[in-house]
């Protein structure tokens, strides 16, 4: 939301600024290929343009985003969805963070998996030579993920990081 509401007063501020691009898919309708979901997606995402940041600010704003959380609680009412989400970090630069004692060598999300699943969340790597995607599933998917051979073939999930 900060790069598409130009939200200036809030360079260099973490947290509680987020909102949801949403896409809703039936498999039994449109199949289950990758490519529409990933239109469907970047359709939902591309709806929040300048227009809908300027109807969610201001003194109207409470009113539009109540009427989006209102149709999500709609939905979820008929039915209980498998929900994936999924949040970028890039270019946030936690990395650079430093209260007092350094930067961070590395940096991680808190609390158990169970608590975030069907999360991913992307982030880019110390260094800047890569993105690394924290992906939280249940053990039947995550076994699935890890033997997918085309996930494989873009990705190399070899570490372990587990909750304590």
């Amino acid at each position: 939301m900060r790069s598409k509401g130009k939200l200036t007063t809030l360079d260099g501020s973490i947290g509680n600024v987020f909102w949801l691009a949403s896409a809703l898919s039936n498999p039994a309708e449109t199949g289950t290929e990758l490519s529409t979901l990933v239109e469907l997606m970047s359709q939902s995402i591309a709806a929040i343009d300048d227009e809908y940041m300027r109807s969610v600010q201001g003194e109207q704003g409470f009113e539009a985003i109540a009427e989006h959380l209102n149709q999500l609680e709609l939905l979820f009412s008929f039915e209980k969805p498998d929900i994936f989400a999924f949040t970028s970090w890039i270019n946030t630069h936690f990395d650079k963070l430093d209260f007092g004692w350094g930067q961070p060598c590395s940096w991680a999300i808190l609390g158990k998996a169970g608590q975030f699943g069907n999360l991913t969340i992307l982030v880019e790597t110390k260094y800047g030579k890569g993105i690394e995607a924290w992906i939280t599933l249940d053990e039947t998917r995550m076994y699935a993920l890890q033997k997918d051979h085309e996930f494989l073939n873009f990705a190399s999930p070899d570490l372990q990081i587990s909750s304590l």
